[in-house]
Order: C-alpha cells, then sequence, then structure tokens
C-alpha cells in the first residue's frame, strides 16, 4: 500500500500563523530566504518563530541563487531540514552544497515546467539531490498560483521522486490522487498562495481541510 502524499504549506513567517498551522500537522513548512519574495521572511526572523514545530512537521527553507556558504549558515540558525533550491542552480551547485552541509543534506530542486523544458537535462541531478518539486514556469519565483500541464510530466524518466506545486488547492486534489495513482514516483504535494487570506497568511480552515483529505485518500 502507497503511503499517503505528503503535505508541504509554503510561504510563512508570521509566528502566530505558524503556530497554528503547524497544529494541524503538516509534513513541510517552507520558510523563504529570499529578498526578491513577497512571501520573505525578512532580515530579522527568529528561529524562535520555529519551536512551535513539532516533531513530525520538517522545516524547508527555500533559496534563490544564494551562495552555498549562505545557505549552510542559514540551515544550521534556523535547523532546516531541508533546502529548495529555486533559482538556476546546477548539478554542480548541488554537489558543493551537499558537501558543505554533510550528511544530513536534503536537497530538492525545483524545475519551471513548461513545453520548454528540458526533461532529459535533469539527470544531471540524479545522485546530489533527493527530489524535484515541479512547478509552474514563469518569470518570477513560484508558479503564481498557476497550475502548468500535468501531461507534460510524461517526458519526466527518471526515477528522482517529485512534489507538485503551482496552483494547488482543495479542488485539485481529486485530479492530484488521480496522478499520483498512474506515478508513483509523485510523493508530495506544495500549497501556497491558494490557501491564503493575505499574504503568507494561511487559512488554518483550509489548511486542515488539505491535510484531512490528503491523509484519507487511501
Amino acid at each position: 500500500m502507497q503511503r499517503p502524499l505528503e503535505v508541504k504549506i509554503c510561504g510563512m513567517r508570521d509566528p502566530r500563523n505558524i503556530a497554528e498551522v503547524a497544529a494541524c500537522g503538516p509534513d513541510y513548512l517552507g520558510f523563504l530566504f529570499y529578498a526578491g519574495s513577497k512571501r520573505f521572511v525578512g532580515t530579522s526572523f527568529d528561529p524562535r518563530c520555529l519551536e512551535s514545530l513539532g516533531e513530525k512537521t520538517r522545516r524547508v527553507g527555500v533559496f534563490v541563487d544564494a551562495e552555498a556558504s549562505w545557505i549552510v549558515e542559514q540551515v544550521r540558525r534556523y535547523r532546516l531540514d531541508v533546502v529548495q533550491l529555486h533559482g538556476v542552480e546546477d548539478a554542480a551547485f548541488c554537489g558543493r552544497l551537499r558537501d558543505l552541509w554533510g550528511e544530513a543534506a536534503r536537497i530538492w530542486k525545483a524545475v519551471g515546467s513548461s513545453e520548454h523544458t528540458q526533461w532529459q537535462a535533469l539527470s544531471a541531478y540524479v545522485g546530489r539531490i533527493e527530489r524535484f518539486l515541479f512547478d509552474t514556469q514563469t518569470q518570477g519565483l513560484g508558479g503564481a498560483g498557476r497550475r502548468f500541464d500535468w501531461s507534460l510530466l510524461t517526458e519526466y524518466r527518471l526515477e528522482v521522486p517529485y512534489l507538485l506545486a503551482g496552483g494547488l488547492d482543495r479542488q485539485a486534489l481529486s485530479e492530484v490522487f488521480a496522478l499520483r495513482a498512474r506515478d508513483p514516483r509523485l510523493v508530495g504535494v506544495d500549497f501556497n498562495s491558494r490557501l491564503e487570506t493575505a499574504v503568507a497568511q494561511k487559512s488554518v480552515a483550509w489548511v486542515a481541510e488539505v491535510i484531512s483529505e490528503v491523509r484519507g485518500e487511501l
């Protein structure tokens, strides 16, 4: 029997909202360490804001074309479990980051997905990352609340597992489950703007509904 899909809630920064969402029991909470994002955690984000996370909710730091040494500094300061790279970081960079981080390294590489994606080029990352995150290709960071054409994933031939992102909400879950039934490499779903009541402010009720539906899939 397959394990339930893992749920990641991304774009958090408000301490109270972090605590409320963490109480719903997501598998991951994501924090954007990128000043160009409107969900940037800021330059004075207090590591104590993350003390409300239980042992089962892991911390994901999202970075965009940052220096590897600085990323590792943030990993240690905020006790991050996962680093998600959302820029143009190549496979060699992922290797350097893994070497600097050490044995605990968990690296996810986000890939903007469109008809122009060079799926075969992703093979260079094998052995250097843990997962891909397939998002909608846009000119900026993230999928801008829009889904990409999931039929493009038939071109993805590697065995590296992946998360699905880009405009996901509760209404999309039936299609997500259908995709998962066809493709067991899909191991998680990433929710962001479609669960917000304001920028970086998640609806606790919507988060709880999504988690309940995902956990009840099987």
